[in-house]
């Protein structure tokens, strides 16, 4: 988040919450005695800047995060044992990632034994920052040691604050008899909710659908994960999920599910640089729904448009633009000139003539279509961003360097409003900042915007992910640079 909105951010948090934070600030003045507090957040947008803001009001605090400790198997252990003579007199002990800690088997059942034991022998406060559904999590799976909980608080995230995905949840899920309530606004609530929803389905059909409706029940639990993971830019997660439900039963998903899978696949393979299995993928999806339906029913075009750009990222340029051309086409028909999906392919269209070599062609068309989308959307939606960034690409080949450096870094703040700072989008923006400010002769901001990028793509995509490797290799470039001065 840029340093100008942080405190208006946590400004508009307490002023949402007024009169829970009173209360917490009141529980955590009284000198005596020690107290087990549970925050609740409803996203994780609201957790630092409050914490943050808490540890401005009491500066006696020790942060602990179970998530990355190695002895998650003991919560008094990682408390009391191994840090207790680093902490600070009366201190509030702060825990961070009892979500993730909680999938430990042994951590879990642990809990209830070791409740009294840890809070009496506790030197200060303790302060567990959560989410809703893990308090939910630990009332029925570890009863004991959630009645030593003394108080807790419900925090709220301002909707100014949510991202537009966050905005965009789908409430529910239709299955064929029932309806699965889905979590707003927490992406890590709705994915362990899918994952409890898959679970307790599987057992009901023993682990194998039997019937059509059961299949087809599955098919939308399923593929709600993968989307879920996706948006989280956990293409793994989403290729697992996926995989699974393909080779469950196969011969009870119906046609048009198992297309929207192998396109699915296509997707998730090609943003983890697997070209040869997203093209495999997608052409299995294009060679099937082209057997399904009429040349002219929209999901075909929806099918080109995404293998068009795996076509792209191949470098066979020119089988992406006959896809796209015909997808354009597909959306003109169906929908007019001015349909969303036509305006997106159009803008596709245009980075493939940039990858021809015709940037001004490329340029001409990314304006028209860039211009088109802030007028429809506003400067903010995240297809603008997209837009914006690949407009910066032509630019910068251009020669206009500056030119590309404002397009990018309006991008890059529409892109953290849309999707947080750890996002894979976010890491691309970062990523092409870094090379432009290298042109610019910035190496400094250079090497700031690359080691961005290259933590996010680590954490997000994996060490040995070419992204990754890219970023690493510009940032060693970029220190051999800076030595060689020095001498």
């Amino acid at each position: 988040m840029p340093e100008a909105n942080k405190s208006d951010s946590i400004s508009e948090i307490i002023a949402l919450n007024q009169e829970e934070w009173n209360r917490l600030k009141l529980v955590l003045s009284n000198p005596e005695g020690t107290s087990v507090v549970w925050i609740n957040c409803d996203t994780d947008l609201i957790k630092k800047p409050l914490h943050d803001a808490l540890t401005k009001q009491f500066t006696n605090f020790t942060p602990f995060d179970i998530n990355v400790n190695q002895q998650t198997e003991s919560l008094k252990k990682v408390i009391i044992f191994n840090e207790k003579d680093n902490l600070s007199p009366n201190p509030l002990i702060h825990i961070f990632g009892i979500e993730n800690a909680l999938k430990n088997d042994q951590f879990r059942s642990n809990l209830n034994f070791e409740r009294e034991s840890l809070f009496r022998s506790s030197p200060g406060n303790v302060i567990f920052w959560a989410d809703f559904a893990t308090g939910t999590i630990l009332h029925f799976q570890a009863y004991d040691f959630w009645s030593w909980m003394s108080l807790t608080f419900d925090f709220m995230t301002p909707p100014e604050l949510l991202t537009s995905r966050q905005k965009e949840f789908d409430k529910s899920i239709w299955l064929k008899e029932r309806e699965i309530q889905m979590p707003e606004k927490n992406s890590a609530d709705r994915i362990r909710h899918l994952e409890h929803e898959w679970d307790e389905f599987m057992i009901s059909v023993k682990h194998k659908p039997s019937t059509s409706r059961e299949m087809s029940d599955a098919v939308i639990i399923a593929r709600s994960l993968a989307k879920e993971f996706h948006g989280e830019g956990n293409y793994r997660k989403a290729i697992s999920v996926l995989e699974k439900i393909l080779n469950c039963s196969v011969d009870l998903i119906n046609a048009s599910d198992k297309i929207h899978i192998e396109s699915e696949l296509s997707i998730s393979y090609r943003h983890l640089g697997d070209l040869e299995l997203a093209k495999e993928h997608g052409e299995k999806a294009l060679l099937n729904i082209l057997n399904l339906y009429d040349i002219d029913h929209p999901e075909i075009a929806a099918i080109q448009a995404d293998l068009s750009l795996v076509y792209q990222d191949s470098g066979e340029l020119n089988k992406a633009k006959e896809l796209l051309e015909k997808a354009i086409e597909n959306a003109i028909k169906n929908y007019g000139e001015s349909d969303f999906k036509a305006v997106i392919r159009r803008s596709n269209l245009a980075t493939v003539y940039r990858d021809l070599g015709d940037l001004v062609k490329a340029k001409d068309l990314m304006e028209k279509v860039l211009e088109n989308q802030i007028n429809n959307f506003g400067a903010t939606h995240p297809t603008v961003a997209t837009i914006q960034s690949n407009l910066a690409v032509v630019y910068s080949e251009l020669g206009n360097l500056n030119k590309a450096k404002e397009l990018l870094e309006e991008a890059l703040a529409s892109d953290l409003k849309n999707f947080g700072e750890n996002h894979p989008k976010i890491s691309t923006r970062y990523n092409n900042l870094a090379y432009i400010y290298a042109d610019l002769k910035l190496p400094s901001k250079a090497k700031e915007y690359m080691q961005k990028a290259y933590e996010i793509r680590k954490n997000v995509l994996g060490g040995k992910h070419n992204y990754t490797l890219n970023s690493l290799n510009f940032l060693k470039e970029l220190e051999e640079k800076e030595s060689q001065k020095s001498k």
